[in-house]
């Protein structure tokens, strides 16, 4: 039995570092400005069940860079079902500029503005204003 535990722990951690490193060599790519071959990585690791909201993100940069307008807002529409919810961020990234004139667009950013609504309305808004302003 505990021979089974450790080969099954030995391979789930092979697993794991192998998803790591193509994240990593996705990451990678993306700075070497090799945009397509970042978001061809990423979707080798996602299609293995791993990825953060930020690897989805990330994807999305690349394949927007890239010049796949569709799969960049779809990787960016799955970061935010999954919890992505740096709206200004969103907003402000060059990498995502060429997704502006989509009509799609404009509901990606008005879903996560309704998002981060829902979460910051629990907030203590006098001190978020005051801890914005320091």
């Amino acid at each position: 039995m505990k021979k089974t535990f450790l080969v099954a722990l030995l391979v789930a951690g092979m697993a794991a570092s192998a998803s790591a490193q193509s994240i990593s060599e996705a990451s990678a790519k993306y700075d070497a400005k090799e945009y397509k071959a970042s978001g061809e990585v990423y979707e080798k690791a996602f299609a293995k069940g791993k990825g953060s909201t930020t690897d989805y993100y990330n994807a999305a940069c690349s394949w927007a860079l890239a010049g796949n307008k569709n799969k960049a807002m779809a990787y960016l529409q799955q970061a935010v079902e999954q919890g992505y919810s740096n709206l200004s961020h969103l907003k402000q990234d060059a990498d995502l500029n060429s997704l502006h004139g989509d009509k799609r667009w404009k509901a990606l950013v008005q879903e996560l503005e309704k998002k981060v609504a829902a979460i910051e309305a629990k907030y203590n808004q006098p001190l978020k204003a005051q801890l914005e302003k320091i």
